[in-house]
């Protein structure tokens, strides 16, 4: 994820295919994120037309990026 210049969120592809990484997840944290999958469904069906998928893992209510560099982690972008 890059700042832009004016302030918001992009991402951006790895510089080279060598530069991905795949790393194993432990049992542990694999339920965990099938948990808050289904908590991002409800979310997701709350929000209605609001949500705009975006494909982050962890995001706003209305699945905005989480700024992780302002006061604020849940201030949309």
């Amino acid at each position: 994820m890059l700042r832009t210049n004016t302030g918001g969120l992009t991402t951006l592809p790895t510089k080279t295919r060598a530069s991905e990484r795949h790393i194993a997840l432990p049992a542990r944290c694999l339920q965990s994120l099938k948990r808050h999958r289904e908590e991002q469904q409800r979310d997701r069906d709350t929000a209605g037309v609001e949500w705009q998928h975006n494909g982050y893992v962890f995001t706003t209510p209305q699945e905005r990026a989480i700024d992780l560099t302002s006061p604020s982690p849940m201030s949309p972008t």
